[in-house]
């Protein structure tokens, strides 16, 4: 449910909040930089092109230009130390502090819980994603939120030119997210889809290079026939989930 996703959303911002608030701020300086490149990039045009039209001197066009290059190269130089250096380091500690939480959690899960297929295949994703999936929640949220300002500088400008053309703005932008929510819903059915499979795919890999398993491989072969048989079953039912929804996504996208 709609109300559920985001109520999952905002416990996974307070939980990330909580083991480091550095964090959003830095996600906040992203926005403010796009937001910024985006103004640029507008009202420099517009500018250029009232200076020709006015004929206006060259030593100001020039200075235009180049206070509008220097800026823009100081917010990239920005952005770019932000992801490759100060990002990585604080995401380091998050990914800690979360596997630490659930490390922690583990000895309270009953045994009988593991006989329990939905249980089981819950718990793995959460294992394999927990990561990925807290940041992906945040990065999306952040993308949206930067979406959002880029398309209230760019709607505004529309509007100043001509009002009408307004209306041709808010129709392409609803045409840009609309499709986004209905893809990352389907995005989310098809994982949900694949985690048994997947699991057994995993499951038959681990089994296959691990030194552990070595030994009884040998001494019972037909065990990796067996092996074989569940591995190429998980291969074929994620290739035909992956066909069916990828069907549905091209539908989408076309449209």
């Amino acid at each position: 449910k709609f109300k559920d996703v985001i109520a999952n959303n905002f416990f996974m911002m307070r939980y990330i909040a909580r083991c480091n608030k550095i964090y959003f701020l830095l996600c906040a300086a992203m926005i403010i930089f796009n937001g910024v490149e985006t103004y640029i990039n507008l009202y420099f045009i517009q500018w250029i092109y009232r200076a020709i039209e006015n004929k206006s001197e060259f030593t100001q066009v020039f200075a235009v230009i180049g206070l509008s290059s220097i800026t823009l190269l100081g917010v990239y130089i920005l952005e770019k130390y932000i992801q490759k250096v100060i990002r990585p380091k604080i995401v380091t500690k998050i990914s800690a502090h979360i596997y630490m939480d659930v490390l922690e959690k583990n000895p309270q899960i009953d045994l009988q819980c593991y006989e329990n297929s939905e249980f089981y295949d819950k718990y793995t994703r959460a294992l394999s994603e927990t990561e990925g999936r807290a940041f992906a929640v945040v990065d999306t949220i952040i993308n949206f939120l930067s979406a959002l300002v880029n398309v209230s500088i760019i709607v505004t400008y529309v509007a100043m030119l001509d009002p009408v053309f307004l209306i041709f703005g808010i129709l392409a932008t609803l045409s840009i997210f609309l499709p986004g929510f209905i893809n990352a819903k389907l995005i989310f059915k098809e994982r949900m889809e694949r985690t048994t499979w997947d699991r057994k795919t995993a499951y038959v890999k681990r089994i296959a290079y691990e030194s552990l398993w070595a030994k009884e491989l040998k001494l019972y072969p037909s065990v990796l026939d067996i092996l074989q048989g569940n591995y190429n079953e998980a291969c074929e039912n994620v290739a035909s989930i992956q066909v069916k929804y990828g069907k549905r996504f091209m539908a989408i996208n076309s449209v």
